[in-house]
């Protein structure tokens, strides 16, 4: 399914992305209660994740990494291309690019800035995450950091706005050692589940408002 780019619609509405109640509609079961218990902690970090779409053989998708096992933290999970703000970064938008160049080679210069996403609070980690969406007209170089990212995943939006590939399932290996219940996007057998997901669904609810995805109810099977 190809989908059209209209930039000044996308810009227009990412002014005023669908927020929090968009992000639960993929998240973890226990994720209300830990933003409820958290929601008054004390940030320890500030960081930036690239939200790139792009086209490819007329289908827009959505570029995300596997991260590598090694890592210290969210090691081995699906992933935008992203990290902490450095002292340096003029801004949020330098801290996604300079990242996303880190970890995947992609150069700052072919992309076109659109907008951002709400702040998403990991609180095991006490991250604020700022999600920066950005466009490329062709599928970008890649060129990935083998100590960082484990693999390359290209997911098509019509993938991700398609219910059938929406499920559920406990996810025992996490960052807090906690089992969670959370639904997921299964794309090339992969899941993609807790932040990345909330994040999606409020990339997914806030520029594609007509898709079977947005219209769907937060009950997903």
């Amino acid at each position: 399914m190809a989908i059209k780019v209209e930039f000044e619609k996308w810009i227009y509405s990412l002014k005023s992305p669908a927020g929090l109640e968009a992000q639960l509609k993929m998240a973890p079961q226990l994720r209300k209660e830990e933003l409820e218990e958290f929601k008054n902690m004390t940030l320890q970090y500030q960081s930036a994740v690239l939200v790139l779409l792009y086209h490819d053989k007329e289908e827009l998708k959505l570029l995300l990494t596997l991260r590598s096992k090694n890592l210290k933290k969210h090691g081995g999970q699906i992933s935008f291309p992203g990290g902490k703000c450095d002292k340096t970064d003029r801004d949020i938008i330098h801290t996604a690019y300079r990242e996303a160049w880190e970890e995947v080679g992609i150069e700052s210069e072919n992309l076109k800035f659109l907008g951002n996403l709400s702040p998403l609070l990991i609180p095991v980690t006490g991250f604020n995450v700022f999600p920066v969406v950005a466009y490329c007209n062709k599928r970008p170089i890649i060129n990935t950091s083998a100590f960082e990212v484990e693999k390359i995943i290209e997911a098509s939006i019509s993938e991700l706005c398609n219910p059938l590939n929406i499920s559920r399932n406990n996810f025992g290996d996490t960052t807090s050692g906690k089992s969670h219940f959370a639904p997921y996007f299964l794309i090339q057998d992969m899941k993609i589940w807790g932040a990345t997901a909330m994040m999606i669904s409020e990339l997914l609810l806030t520029l594609f408002p007509d898709s079977e995805f947005s219209k769907s109810s937060s009950g997903f099977p």
